[in-house]
């Protein structure tokens, strides 16, 4: 079959080396199809009564799996030339699969056959490609192209002339003429793609039918065929012999545009009528509105993500869309949905510009808004859709709290979608822009000081009261993050904060339920305006809502007579009870519910919401009994040793109650200690005066010990000579502790892009509820964080001023994006995407990152404590890319790599030629801009060798030994974060290498690449056979009438391609796709 005039055999072989000699490696090897012989009877043996009429032998190919001769290559850097008649290939953005290398591909096959010599790659334009391997190319496209260049139709022939004016401008090198991307960002076109100049995109003239049509010297050079191919077959060596077939599993004449039931990153291509993916209207070059993209976006990455998102936490019989995301009575709208939403909308607006903001050098434009649509089916309440926003009326309509069941049937009736209500805690979507100020963080800040005295009678029978007084500061700040005065003027058309507060207190829990003490509500509005560049300056801090609420007054408590809290006037009122030590059980709730919404006016004067926070309840409160024996505070600040929680110990003493509620009669260690110090000169004079809120001078505690002891029938310790009796019949007892509590609950922003869900905001240390600092009395809280930078925000090389050795994901590129010190150094995307790589650029909606396209694999609790929930993992990236494409026609999808492809000759027809970037000669410095060097990847050459075989061991690692999809390829680490073009030393991965570095491989090939197709062909061969002359056995014996020997008179050679489908698990059905008779040659 390979022309070689020998049969090789197939299965596991001893290996040859070059020299012809055995070696004692050995291989399972492919070689020649092996006849299986057709009897007269099939189910009798053979005899000489049953003889052969026929036989067959096929070979089968993966067609799924290997390149397609009849799409790969160009010659397009000199498309003027009417006959390609030098070798002009040209490797850039790797926008279709006419940029593999098919040179490259002959190199790598045989590097004896095809030598160093064979193979030059000059993309500079006054330079041309060199040696026998491109003009082995050039001869196979000489035969598709038809000898003529002018055969391939032009854009403006294939798709008219407005679409020629478009490839003209969009900045994308479609024609693959250059000029070439040698940095971060391609440059200027300048009108190098000439619409009217053939394309390499158009359909060939001719095509290979079967990849044996390489030993056609009518099709094929004769140097290739004689030179090259033959003569390497009959060469010694198991590496040389076995070379046909090794292209043979590499190289095929057949293939599926890998573009079905993929959305187009830059042309709509969903059927109106049907809703369902439509490749073909790619042809129309339809620009999305971006609605339809976020919306069809959105939902393929809900439904493809739907059941790693539920299965987490249980749910198995939801399947998420964007018109089936469940909110009540089950909120399924996690922080992981959003993401996928955010997503959507942050790659819909890097393609698009629209509603201009500003005019001079800081032009601004307003994001794309989307805003949900709510369906009542009677059960539940779901997000049924998605329209957009324009202006801010939506502001006026009704706002709707899910768990009020009357508003919630009045507002969205049942059987109803309701494109007009507000929901809180289900926010709006917002496309991510530069340049913009945000919502930055909400406090809560809480100040709890209580205080307890106690009274005793002269039959030593005790009273106590507690005194209890409660503050809430509630502060909204907005900033400027960027080093530039925001350009436009702003409104915060809308800043409201709805409070509730409530004090509880459990008498004997669990038997009694809360007692309510105080409840408020609390509504605070603001709206205000900002002028252009005065107003709101670089870095600025605004914080339009601040209250402070003094929510209990200080007052005094009693556990049975109403009021339970008395505000304090004349003195101190003790309780009635006597020997009644019961603790209070005070708990405290707050309940915030934030809506923010920034607005700034287009050129046409019209209102756009550029951010908006709806983040549903930020709840706080605390545990006031708890709290109040705490040891220190939990901020660390440096502020003494505070032992006061002593005094409120609520363990009973000569009790074997477990439960502090039980058993009042019995008093607590607290109060034991009380009474301690107020009989004892345990405390010095400072000691006494930090832990009280009543404040002592000169010889007053030792009058009040010493008069105390006498009353309750001691000696003095300090006045021995005192001999006065105490003739009052009940006697304060003298010290009185006091605890001051504070605790400060700060939503914060890590990535200012970052904030539109309560879990975006989340930190377990700054809104952990059990975070409270007890302070003396006196002693001052922690300054809150309000007007000052987020404790939170970390971008790379970690919080500023801040040493980084004391942060371990500082410069962490599995959490963060690499050099992005600050939102200006964010550089989205700003035009249609060149490749399916270019969505590593887009911001994916976590803090400080972008589409993952690296392979380092943050462990799920770093994750989660970085992001706030694990699963909006970075390597979930990895399984979206494949749901996309950007694939101009089915020519631009067919002949792609399957990313199971293990042999390296295909990998380097992708590779071969790709520019790519290395640090290798940079010297970076903290804070400076890294240089960067531009290189070619060789074929044969040590660095794909590296990257091939690193794929393929990454491969055997996955399950079932295949990467899943498209996407899954980017867990090799030599394609990225292990690159063999990058230096990667400390000081380079810490200053000097950008995330589009790390990531410059997989932008140049993914478009290139596919996921495996379930797609064969098979090869297959028949003879009909009849005795051979003088071949029948005629002498006695057993063998008598045997054929020996069996004369060929007839044959057909045939090709069936056939595509297997997978219609249910487990279930699988063969679809042939085309069969046809071959020469047989």
């Amino acid at each position: 079959l390979n022309r070689n005039g020998r049969f090789d055999t197939n299965g596991v072989q001893r290996i040859f080396d070059t020299n012809g000699i055995i070696t004692q490696a050995t291989a399972l090897l492919a070689g020649d199809p092996e006849w299986i012989g057709i009897l007269e009877h099939p189910d009798l043996p053979h005899s000489p009564s049953n003889r052969f009429i026929g036989r067959y032998a096929f070979v089968l190919v993966p067609a799924g799996k290997t390149l397609d001769i009849n799409f790969l290559h160009n010659n397009a850097r000199n498309p003027g030339v009417s006959r390609p008649v030098t070798p002009d290939f040209f490797r850039n953005q790797g926008v279709g699969s006419w940029e593999i290398n098919l040179a490259a591909f002959f190199r790598e096959l045989n590097t004896n056959t095809w030598n160093a010599n064979s193979y030059a790659y000059n993309p500079a334009s006054n330079l041309r490609s060199g040696g026998y391997a491109f003009g082995d190319a050039l001869s196979i496209l000489t035969n598709r192209y038809q000898s003529r260049w002018t055969s391939l139709k032009s854009v403006n022939q294939a798709f008219g002339l407005p679409i020629g004016n478009l490839f003209r401008n969009d900045q994308i090198d479609e024609y693959s003429d250059g000029p070439l991307m040698t940095d971060i960002h391609p440059p200027l076109e300048s009108n190098r793609d000439n619409p009217a100049q053939p394309w390499s995109g158009s359909y060939n003239t001719n095509g290979f039918v079967s990849i044996f049509e390489l030993f056609d010297t009518n099709k094929v050079s004769t140097n290739l065929i004689n030179g090259r191919l033959r003569p390497t077959l009959v060469r010694p060596g198991t590496y040389n012999q076995n070379t046909f077939y090794r292209l043979m599993a590499q190289l095929g004449t057949d293939s599926l545009p890998a573009n079905r039931n993929k959305l187009n990153l830059n042309y709509d291509n969903v059927n109106q009528l049907t809703g369902q993916i439509d490749p073909s209207a790619v042809a129309g070059f339809t620009n999305w509105t971006p609605l339809r993209f976020f919306t069809n976006a959105a939902d393929q990455m809900l439904r493809s993500q739907s059941s790693n998102l539920l299965s987490a936490i249980g749910i198995t019989n939801v399947t998420l869309s964007v018109t089936n995301i469940p909110v009540y009575p089950t909120n399924l709208y996690l922080a992981s949905v959003h993401r996928l939403l955010q997503l959507a909308a942050n790659i819909g607006d890097a393609t698009t510009n629209r509603f201009q903001l500003s005019t001079g050098t800081n032009i601004i434009y307003a994001p794309s808004v989307f805003r949900p649509a709510f369906l009542n089916d009677g059960k539940s309440i779901f997000i049924a859709g998605y329209h957009e926003v324009f202006d801010t009326n939506f502001l006026k309509d009704p706002w709707l709290d899910l768990n009020n069941q009357a508003a919630r049937n009045a507002i969205i009736p049942p059987g109803t979608i309701k494109t007009n209500v507000n929901v809180y805690g289900i926010g709006l979507v917002i496309g991510a822009k530069k340049g913009l100020p945000s919502f930055n963080e909400f406090l809560l800040q809480s100040d709890v000081q209580v205080s307890r005295r106690l009274q005793v009678r002269k039959d030593r029978k005790f009273q106590q009261a507690y005194e209890i007084g409660i503050s809430n500061y509630f502060a909204l700040e907005a900033w400027n993050s960027y080093t530039q005065a925001c350009p436009m003027p702003l409104t915060m058309m809308i800043v409201t904060n709805q409070a509730s507060l409530l004090l509880t207190n459990e008498n004997n829990p669990p038997f009694n339920g809360p007692m309510s003490l105080a409840f408020t509500n609390i509504g605070t509005s603001f709206t205000t305006n900002f002028p252009a560049y005065t107003s709101w300056q670089a870095r600025e801090f605004k914080v339009p809502l601040e209250r402070l609420e003094v929510f209990v007054p200080d007052s005094e408590f009693h556990f049975d007579q109403l009021p339970y809290l008395r505000r304090i006037q004349n003195g101190i009122s003790f309780d009635v009870k006597q020997n009644d030590f019961r603790v209070p059980n005070w708990k405290l709730i707050v309940t915030n519910r934030v809506v923010y919404a920034l607005v700034a006016k287009d050129l046409s004067n019209t209102p756009r919401i550029v951010d908006f926070v709806n983040p549903g309840n930020m709840v706080g409160g605390m545990d006031i009994a708890r709290a109040l024996v705490g040891a220190t505070n939990a901020f660390g600040a440096d502020q003494g040793q505070d032992f006061s929680g002593i005094y409120w110990l609520t363990n009973r003493i000569a009790s074997g109650a477990v439960n502090p509620y039980t058993a009042p009669l019995n008093s607590t260690r607290g109060i034991t200690n009380q009474l301690n110090v107020s009989l004892n000169d345990v405390l010095k004079d400072d000691e006494w005066n930090s832990y009280s809120k009543n404040q002592i001078d000169g010889d007053e505690k030792k009058k009040a010990i010493d008069g105390f002891r006498k009353f309750m029938g001691l000696p003095p310790i300090f006045y021995p000579n005192d001999t006065s009796v105490p003739t009052e019949t009940f006697w304060q007892v003298p010290f009185t502790p006091t605890r001051k509590l504070d605790q400060q609950l700060s939503w914060q922003v890590n990535d200012p892009l970052v904030h539109y869900t309560l879990q975006d905001l989340y930190d377990r240390f700054y809104t952990d509820t059990n975070t409270v600092q007890a302070l003396l009395p006196r002693q001052s809280p922690q300054d809150n964080n309000i007007r000052k930078q987020n404790w939170r925000y970390r971008p790379w090389g970690g919080k500023p001023g801040k040493d980084p050795s004391d942060d371990a994901s500082a410069r962490d590129l599995a959490l963060k994006d690499p050099l992005i010190t600050q939102s200006d150094d964010w550089d989205f995307p700003t035009n249609k995407f060149p490749n399916l790589g270019w969505l590593g650029r887009v911001h994916r909606g976590t803090p400080w990152q972008t589409v993952y396209l690296k392979a380092t694999v943050e462990p799920t609790n770093n994750w989660a404590k970085w992001s706030g929930r694990f699963d909006t993992h970075p390597t979930n990236d990895w399984h979206l890319v494949g749901l996309f494409t950007t694939a101009l026609n089915d020519n631009a999808a067919r002949g792609l790599l399957s990313v199971n492809q293990t042999n390296s000759a295909a990998w380097s027809a992708v590779l071969g030629g790709v520019s790519v970037l290395t640090n290798l000669s940079a010297k970076p410095q903290s804070g400076g801009s890294p240089v960067y060097t531009n290189l070619f990847v060789e074929p044969a050459s040590w660095q794909l060798e590296n990257i091939v075989s690193n794929i393929n061991a990454t491969r055997l690692q996955m399950p079932n030994q295949a990467f899943p999809d498209l996407g899954s390829v980017l867990a090799s680490p030599a394609l990225t974060t292990n690159s063999p073009y990058l230096n990667l030393s400390p000081n380079q991965t810490q200053y000097g290498i950008r995330d589009e570095v790390y990531e410059r491989i997989p932008q140049q090939i993914l478009s290139l690449l596919k996921e495996d197709e379930p797609y064969v062909v098979i090869y297959a061969f028949g003879q009909a056979l009849r005795p051979a002359e003088n071949s029948i056995v005629r002498t006695a014996g057993p063998y008598r009438g045997l054929c020996t020997n069996y004369q060929v008179t007839g044959e057909v050679v045939t090709k069936t391609a056939v595509r297997i489908e997978n219609p249910k698990p487990t279930v699988y059905k063969a679809v042939v796709e085309s069969y046809n008779i071959l020469p047989t040659d």
